[in-house]
């Protein structure tokens, strides 16, 4: 009986240092997103009721609410989705939407891959705006995850907008005002012009300027992605054709933006996706892991068309 009584003792031990330990990781995180200064509210004028709640996905990418018909689901805000919005099969009839066409998706050897559908989504509320009619994409999500979404919101919907994310401070805000850069406080602030491709598909995404290595250079911006990436044109991992995990080295860089210098650490070195209509070669993908990890609160002004930076 002592033996026994003894393993139950060491197994309630143990369940409770989990329990324990769980609880601490708990707060610890709360406390951090309590203790983040907001100040860029004010700053950016912002008004209290331009500022929402943001969720994080499990890996760190910023979620925000769509409702359709009263139902509110949450979207990935990926600025790498070069459509407006595009949805999954998991709300395949959960919304009033109208097929316009089938399309058969096909792996590389030609196999079937799945089905997409043109869809006319008769109504949807986006950050207490509503739209009518919205044309998109609806996909099957095994094609492109291994686990379950909704769907994905590009920046088509926030083109005459300003917007902030605040990853650590679970904070973003949209509005139809901007801010005049110039009275930004340049110790803290740094604000760049925004850069857009003319290829084919890929006008939407965002791009800017910065200094890498002490040469110019021009990075690319994916919310939706939690790995980021510098190019190295030998690499095997190649951006938008390898789909695996990245198995090569990492490394940590410094860039300049405007007037602040950026830490990025745990760089996965790739073959970026070059475009012939910038001054300079495409070298950062910076994505989500890099704000988060840096603490660095991002802002796409798209009426002025230039992108912020504070390091908080």
């Amino acid at each position: 009986m002592s033996r026994l009584w003894k393993k139950k003792k060491v197994f309630f031990c143990g369940c409770l240092g989990i329990v324990l330990l769980l609880f601490c990781t708990v707060m610890v995180k709360i406390v951090d997103i309590k203790s983040a200064d907001t100040y860029w509210i004010e700053g950016l004028g912002y008004d209290e009721e331009e500022v929402y709640e943001l969720k994080l996905d499990r890996a760190g990418c910023p979620m925000i609410p769509v409702t359709f018909e009263e139902e509110t689901y949450d979207f990935y805000f990926d600025t790498g989705c070069a459509t407006g919005i595009a949805v999954t099969n998991v709300l395949e009839n959960k919304m009033d939407y109208t097929v316009l066409k089938q399309i058969e998706q096909l792996n590389r050897d030609g196999s079937h891959r799945g089905w997409s559908y043109g869809i006319s989504i008769k109504e949807m509320k986006l950050f207490d705006e509503t739209f009518q009619d919205v044309a998109c994409a609806m996909t099957d999500w095994k094609m492109s995850s291994s686990h379950k979404f909704n769907g994905l919101l590009g920046t088509e919907f926030f083109e005459d907008k300003m917007i902030t994310i605040d990853y650590r401070a679970r904070k973003i805000a949209v509005s139809e005002e901007t801010v005049n850069a110039i009275e930004l406080s340049q110790s803290q602030y740094a604000v760049v012009p925004m850069l857009h491709t003319e290829t084919e598909g890929h006008e939407n995404l965002v791009f800017f300027e910065c200094v890498l290595n002490d040469e110019k250079a021009v990075a690319y911006i994916d919310t939706g992605k939690n790995l980021s990436y510098i190019h190295n044109p030998d690499s095997e991992y190649i951006i938008g054709a390898s789909t695996e995990k990245p198995n090569t080295p990492c490394r940590d860089t410094m860039i300049n933006i405007g007037n602040i210098s950026l830490g990025l650490h745990d760089m996965y070195e790739a073959n970026i996706t070059q475009y012939d209509d910038f001054s300079y070669p495409t070298a950062i993908e910076l994505n989500s892991d890099q704000f988060l990890k840096g603490d660095i609160i991002l802002t796409l002004d798209f009426i002025n068309n230039n992108v912020m930076f504070l390091k908080r």
